[in-house]
């Protein structure tokens, strides 16, 4: 599918928005057009078309070179180069978000950049482990978190995990090794891991039965923080994948995870103790204290409970889909959401996106000075202000809901 970054829409596939945008467009040109002489009209329609024309021509253009930058990054071996291509990926990218405001053509792009990333940071591991490379099994580099649902930017904590087909005895040396050089070349070139869920502990890798194993271990315990830890493969994306390793990975945890009803009691219990962005007047919730102090905490308050909530609802319905709009629409087409709450979820989406992007434009290329997602509110116009709160409002609807349906998939 073409990926347009002009495209504004309620959800990647819906062009209402476009035809509302012409519509409104069309309008204002018949109401300036009124106003002005024929000559003045004429010279009126042809400096939009040049202007229109020239926008494409600058879109295309950026987009050309985005494509190019990850093919290149995929053919680098080179740690500085590939900080450096990333460095010009994320310029060209921020700006076509500032200019057309598309958080799924963000999204999808920077996951494209990362997947090649991640094959070169691989083919850099294996050189530096040396001729044991050459004999080691088939692997998988796989993402969690906001990665794991296609959500990533440079400003994302990555969280890893590193899983292999099962190695000759002699080789167990070179895949221990192999895991804590993963992780320093990912933060060699730029990239910053979490400190704990990453390829370097050795409960973050492991082969195929291996991990089989910890998750039924995990499962089997009941033990809360062993849930949490397993859960965290709910949301999950291949980043490098060698004979299938981590697509078969990705089959395995949905087979464990959608059936486990300790998992989803977990999951659900969690996500009902995720605070509500609605205050207890009915407003926009502001922090009391803390980093967000006298704001709006967008992570906690709108980006975390709206993605805990479509994943607790696709487990439950053993949905196999990473990105949270594609959760959305999947529930839509299986008759467990209707289109209007299926829409709201969409606008809720877009816009949380939005705003986390938004605010990260102002801090682009400072990665490490992300001082966390809190929002000014009172830079929202009106207008703004009302969209955020009924967003928010869906979201609260959206987790009663999804208390609802745990309850009869219990009784199932």
């Amino acid at each position: 599918m073409s990926i347009v970054i002009t495209s504004k829409g309620k959800d990647f596939n819906t062009w209402r928005a476009a035809g509302d945008f012409g519509k409104m467009f069309h309008e204002e040109l018949r109401k300036r057009d009124a106003i002005l002489t024929s000559e003045q009209s004429e010279a009126l329609i042809l400096d939009v078309g040049h202007e229109l024309e020239r926008r494409a021509a600058d879109h295309d253009a950026s987009l050309v070179r985005m494509k190019h930058l990850i093919a290149e990054v995929a053919a680098s071996n080179d740690p500085a180069s590939l900080q450096a291509l990333m460095v010009e990926y994320w310029t060209v990218s921020y700006e076509l978000f500032r200019l057309y405001r598309s958080a799924t053509a963000f999204f999808q792009l920077s996951q494209e950049l990362l997947t090649a990333v991640s094959g070169s940071v691989v083919a850099i591991a294996k050189a530096r482990l040396g001729v044991a490379a050459d004999m080691l099994p088939p692997m998988a580099v796989v993402a969690m978190g906001p990665t794991g649902r296609h959500e990533f930017s440079p400003f994302c904590r990555l969280q890893l995990l590193l899983i292999h087909g099962e190695p000759d005895p002699s080789l167990n040396q070179p895949l221990a090794l192999l895991g804590p050089i993963l992780h320093e070349v990912y933060e060699e070139i730029g990239l910053h891991l979490d400190e704990a869920v990453t390829p370097r502990t050795p409960d973050w890798r492991g082969s195929s039965a291996q991990w089989r194993q910890r998750i039924i271990n995990g499962l089997e315990s009941g033990e809360s923080t062993e849930l949490i830890e397993i859960l965290r493969l709910a949301d999950q994306s291949v980043l490098h994948d060698e004979a299938n390793v981590g697509a078969d990975f990705r089959t395995t945890c949905l087979g464990f995870l959608t059936v486990n009803r300790s998992a989803m009691d977990n999951l659900v219990t969690r996500l009902h103790s995720l605070s509500s962005g609605i205050g207890l007047m009915g407003g926009i919730r502001t922090e009391r204290s803390g980093p967000c102090r006298g704001l709006f905490g967008l992570l906690d308050h709108a980006l975390l409970p709206l993605s805990a909530s479509i994943t607790a609802l696709s487990f439950m319905h053993a949905l196999d889909a990473p990105e949270t709009p594609m959760r959305i629409r999947g529930l839509l087409y299986r008759g467990l959401l209707n289109v209007d709450m299926a829409e709201r979820l969409l606008e809720a989406w877009h816009l949380f996106n939005e705003l986390r992007l938004g605010k990260e434009v102002t801090k682009h290329p400072q990665w490490d000075s992300w001082d966390g997602l809190c929002l000014d509110i009172s830079v929202l116009s009106d207008a703004g202000q009302n969209e955020l709160l009924q967003c928010l409002e869906t979201v609260v609807t959206l987790q009663r809901h999804v208390g609802i349906t745990f309850s009869s998939w219990q009784e199932q």
